[in-house]
């Protein structure tokens, strides 16, 4: 038994998809009955236990119901429709091909979406605008993290970069907007789950917790290797990517009033020099 979150999730999903499927098929195979395609309705209706099985049981079990709806469609269907009468070895090698392909590669794109949807979820948040945190938020999190030095004296470093504007002005506005989201979502993924990174304009805010100076510098390596292929895949024209990169790292308690002076600024445009 799944015992996840997001697998739950998956599970209302696959029901809200079942309920639907039947209504649809259901609708659509009167339709053809009512135009006396008795074989084109039989087909349709057959397609219901596929999808059914596909969803809650994936690959092997969705060919397998599809090898079940064939025969049955084989066993009942073998008086209807002009096609099976003029050709009836074609017409059963194609309806035997689109219910195993149905079951199978319903099942392959249901798996897909029961494993993937924590992260497809994550990545839609990623590429939404509102989604991104706000200054104040990420002013709170500071505070946070000071707050939670002073009790535990646990040390936290943030890093703060800024992708050069002059270096983005070539690229329209539609793919910059795109390339700035996807800086923040592939920033997300070398960072631990414990971390927090915000963007507003061209800059961003990772928050550390946990961590020294020494180990914000090996995020910071990270950081610029993930942007400088990013950057060159879209065609941004540079040597070195410290050329359009500003980057600045500040470590509570060792940089105290380095970090007081930016939770001023979190309130106004953020400016990195």
């Amino acid at each position: 038994m799944r015992k996840e979150n997001n697998s739950i999730s998956y599970y209302k999903f696959a029901k809200i998809v079942s309920l639907s499927s039947l209504i649809f098929l259901l609708i659509t195979s009167n339709a053809f009955y009512l135009f006396n395609s008795t074989h084109a309705a039989l087909a349709v209706i057959l397609l219901l236990p596929i999808i059914i099985t596909s969803l809650y049981y994936f690959e092997l079990f969705g060919s397998a119901a599809g090898l079940l709806s064939f025969i049955l469609f084989f066993l009942i269907s073998g008086n209807f429709g002009d096609i099976i009468y003029y050709s009836p070895l074609l017409s059963n090698v194609i309806m035997f091909l689109v219910f195993i392909s149905a079951g199978y590669g319903m099942g392959s794109l249901s798996k897909w979406i029961n494993q993937n949807q924590f992260q497809l979820e994550q990545h839609r948040l990623a590429h939404t605008i509102t989604a991104l945190y706000t200054r104040e938020y990420l002013a709170n999190l500071i505070n946070r993290a000071i707050n939670e030095y002073e009790r535990y004296e646990s040390c936290f470093s943030i890093i703060l970069l800024e992708i050069v504007n002059e270096a983005l002005k070539p690229v329209n506005f539609l793919k910059r907007e795109n390339l700035l989201v996807e800086s923040g979502s592939r920033l997300r993924r070398i960072i631990r789950s414990i971390d927090e990174i915000g963007r507003y304009n061209n800059q961003y805010l990772i928050v550390l917790p946990h961590t020294p100076m020494l180990g914000a510098k090996v995020v910071e390596k990270r950081v610029k290797i993930i942007l400088d292929q990013l950057l060159r895949e879209a065609g941004v024209n540079f040597t070195e990517i410290d050329e359009i990169l500003n980057i600045v790292e500040l470590s509570y308690p060792e940089n105290k009033e380095g970090l007081e002076k930016l939770l001023a600024t979190l309130q106004k445009p953020l400016s990195v020099s």
